[in-house]
């Protein structure tokens, strides 16, 4: 079954489950779960396969996993998972391969983005702030990565900062680091080009 439209799925603080959407499979709008503060999980919406103008996970307190996602492979538009204080881990987007902009933003719990593994094309943006990793600590992950192999970089980061993270954690935060490093190396040198840099 296709949306042909969008879907809202918002501010009902009753809303304990999303059980009976599961035939849906497309949203030809934009899709939000927004403002439910007894919903725990997704589960619900598992033949959902693709959205196509954006889809928002914000706010909803009670909101511990993604799980109930599995079949989703692609987003258009902005995918925003944001303010759900209890969301510890991405799991349920082991499908996921391709968002026209990622952004995961001001979820204090969450520290495990093993579930954006197979997320191979991000179109725009790819911002992951204010979550369980610190500025600090994701500069040391991103050296600590770039230094020597992700498996020796966990294991120095517990010996030395008294971190456990996973290598695969360590991984994301240091090629992401990298991407926005090289990006900003290639504006300077087109600045630079155009004779407008202004060095820091």
């Amino acid at each position: 079954t296709s949306v042909g439209g969008d879907l809202y799925l918002d501010s009902n603080p009753a809303l304990a489950t999303l059980t009976g959407l599961e035939a849906i499979s497309s949203v030809n709008g934009s899709l939000s779960v927004t403002n439910n503060a007894s919903l725990t999980d997704l589960s619900g919406l598992g033949g959902l396969i693709t959205v196509s103008d954006g889809f928002a996970i914000s706010n909803n307190t009670g909101l511990q996993t993604l799980t109930g996602v599995e079949g989703l492979q692609s987003v258009g538009g902005l995918f925003t998972i944001n303010q759900n204080p209890a969301l510890a881990n991405v799991d349920g987007l082991e499908a996921l391969t391709d968002a026209d902009f990622l952004a995961l933003e001001d979820d204090p719990a969450l520290v495990d983005l093993a579930g954006l593994d197979r997320v191979t094309t991000v179109t725009g943006l790819l911002d992951i702030v204010n979550t369980g990793y610190s500025p600090g600590v994701r500069r040391l992950m991103a050296l600590a990565g770039s230094q020597s192999q992700f498996e020796q970089a966990a294991q120095d980061l517990g010996c030395y900062a008294g971190l456990e993270i996973e290598p695969r954690e360590i991984e994301r935060v240091a090629e992401e680091v990298g991407r926005q490093v090289e990006a900003w190396l290639s504006e300077q040198q087109e600045q630079v080009r155009r004779g407008t840099a202004v060095m820091a």
